[in-house]
């Protein structure tokens, strides 16, 4: 008897079927090949950066952080990746047993039970704008910020702080760096829209040049290896995109770092002009941006060199093995 062709014979089904199996294990084994490898690379890239170094728990908590407040189960994943492979355990993270909890003072992880709960829309991932009389002052002295005068400090100088706690973020931008890069409300508004195509540094950062910004960032969280390290700072020269330009022009960047306790950190970074130009402070007096904004309040001393020479800036070598963790952790 011919098996009807639209219904197909059970012991062709069954062929087909045992093929598909086939198929689909084959592709779970490479899929699982795969992870082998990355697993290897990451467990050679971390070895100098153990249970025992004090940045290296800090990310993972404020990606576990992230992870619930931005609902993104890849900084999850990464995160117990990480403390799977140097061997923190979960009551190190969740619960303070780990010894920087007391060293820094850090609380328990309880507000992750608030987030859990939370939907995306409920949970608030931006708070109000960061006052510079809030920051330490060794940050500010770090990169010649004078803490009795800050806003007098940056008036002249393109910069902004990242203050991350316990999952939300928090930002200041100085005039000049919110007239010709972004101002806190077009930076709150990309971080809370939460999207992976367009991040807060796209706003004035051309693609070419992220993995330099984040390669910043991670040396200096390298060099936070025990609480309570000084603010280094570091200078690396890449290209950016000023407001209504298309063109990236080189820059100066200079960052710096406080590493507060195992749930709050305070990243600085400033943009330096390399031609130092009077019109960079004044801006284009034709154009309409510049109409709205208060320029005459920048031309004094508009010669005053932000981040004058006496600074040290920290040479942090970096390493193939901090190169392909970076690699890792940005997804690249």
């Amino acid at each position: 008897m011919m098996c009807p062709s639209s219904m197909g014979c059970p012991s062709t089904s069954l062929q087909k079927n045992k093929g598909s199996d086939n198929r689909t294990q084959n592709e779970l084994c490479h899929g699982m090949d795969s992870l082998e490898l990355e697993d290897n690379v990451m467990c050679q890239s971390i070895r100098s950066m153990g249970k025992d170094h004090f940045g290296l728990n800090f990310l993972v908590r404020e990606w576990i952080s992230l992870a619930f407040s931005r609902r993104s189960f890849g900084l999850l994943a990464r995160a117990s990746f990480i403390c799977a492979k140097v061997g923190i355990s979960m009551d190190d993270v969740l619960s303070n047993q780990s010894p920087f909890a007391a060293a820094t003072d850090s609380e328990p992880m309880d507000f992750l039970a608030r987030d859990i709960l939370l939907s995306k829309s409920e949970r608030k991932t931006t708070g109000y704008p960061v006052d510079l009389r809030e920051v330490p002052w060794d940050l500010l002295e770090a990169v010649q910020i004078d803490p009795n005068q800050p806003s007098e400090s940056v008036r002249n100088r393109w910069a902004t702080i990242r203050w991350s706690s316990q999952g939300i973020s928090r930002f200041f931008v100085s005039p000049l760096f919110a007239r010709d890069l972004a101002t806190t409300e077009e930076i709150s508004r990309v971080y809370e829209r939460n999207s992976s195509d367009f991040q807060v540094i796209d706003l004035f950062l051309p693609q070419s040049e992220k993995g330099k910004f984040a390669q910043g960032i991670f040396n200096l969280l390298f060099v936070n290896n025990k609480p309570h390290m000084d603010c280094f700072v570091v200078k690396n020269r890449i290209k950016i995109l000023r407001r209504n330009c298309t063109e990236p022009i080189e820059v100066n960047v200079i960052q710096t770092m406080k590493v507060i306790d195992l749930d709050s950190m305070i990243h600085y970074c400033e943009i330096q002009f390399l031609d130092k130009k009077v019109e960079h402070v004044m801006g284009n007096t034709t154009s309409s941006m510049n109409k709205r904004e208060h320029v005459d309040e920048f031309v004094d001393n508009v010669n005053d060199d932000p981040i004058m020479d006496d600074i040290e800036f920290a040479d942090i070598a970096v390493t193939e093995e901090m190169e392909e963790f970076l690699k890792l952790i940005s997804g690249d």
